[in-house]
């Protein structure tokens, strides 16, 4: 999928057409909850009805995708990085940049907390009274529509000052233990959530739309698989021991290694930077000799 994405934005800019598929992700995300919420709200007297009804309307948009996959395969069939030679598939050709790179994604995804961590540790607050149970799913809204909001401007940002934007993640991830954890309160919990939502806008446009720019046209394939997997990997690690963590009361901990992580997501993303203007550089004066 982001191969094909990467090959599709290249007239309107990568940042561009990767917040473009988020945001329209996103209205995914929150249209079918949300759907399915008042339904089974209003038929909460007949949840089956609720069900029915909703999964048969949510039917809709899963058959309107197949409709437009096929489409997309029977117009664009072979993808310019996925049709070249299976021996140019190798990590050795991927450079230091994108190594790198991936480290410091690795890093900050580590570092961002996972949502479902976070509803675990809501259901917990709810119980204390903090807040309504009802609002743990209107945090995730909310978050779903920073995610959204963030995710166009984001991408806009990244097509002009390139990797520079990578920046965003870390630093807004980094905050968000600090609003969950230390002098808890409703609105700390909700700045929390469209921080989270912000961060995660930043990886589904920004680290993504970054590949594509550090790696050539043949490596994007294998370069995607390595960045998802790492990505994946990232995720489960930080809800296993923020998990762990959370249940022997050791929040404090969270936070340092959220900071630790975000931090250092920060110094190697500096040095990506640098990496990628020098090269940038020697590009520009290639081309002014040639």
């Amino acid at each position: 999928r982001d191969v094909i994405l990467s090959e599709v934005s290249e007239g309107i800019g990568k940042g561009k057409g990767f917040g473009i598929h988020e945001v329209i992700d996103q209205l995914g995300a929150i249209g079918g909850p949300s759907i399915l919420g008042f339904l089974l709200a209003y038929h909460q007297d007949e949840l089956e009805i609720g069900f029915k009804t909703g999964f048969s309307i949510l039917g809709i948009p899963a058959i309107l995708s197949m409709i437009a996959i096929s489409y997309a395969y029977v117009n664009y069939p072979n993808p310019r990085g996925v049709s070249l030679e299976k021996t140019s598939l190798t990590t050795k050709k991927l450079g230091r940049n994108y190594w790198v790179y991936l480290t410091g994604s690795t890093a900050a995804v580590t570092g961002l907390l996972y949502w479902g961590f976070i509803s675990y540790y809501l259901q917990d607050l709810a119980k204390m009274n903090i807040i309504h149970p009802s609002e743990i799913a209107f945090l995730y809204l909310i978050a779903m529509a920073s995610d959204a909001i963030i995710a166009f401007p984001i991408g806009l940002l990244y097509d002009k000052y390139g990797s520079f934007s990578l920046l965003f993640t870390p630093i807004t991830a980094l905050f968000i233990p600090l609003f969950l954890f230390i002098h808890i309160e409703r609105a700390s919990l909700y700045f929390a959530s469209i921080l989270w939502g912000l961060s995660m806008g930043g990886v589904e446009t920004v680290m993504r739309a970054s590949v594509a720019d550090i790696v050539d046209y043949s490596l994007r394939p294998i370069a995607y698989g390595i960045f998802s997997t790492a990505i994946g990997s990232s995720i489960l690690i930080n809800g296993i021991v923020s998990s762990l963590l959370y249940q022997i009361a050791k929040t404090n901990w969270i936070i340092l290694i959220t900071l630790i992580l975000e931090i250092q997501a920060i110094i190697i993303y500096g040095v990506l930077i640098k990496l990628e203007n020098t090269r940038n550089r020697t590009r520009e004066t290639s081309l002014t000799i040639g």
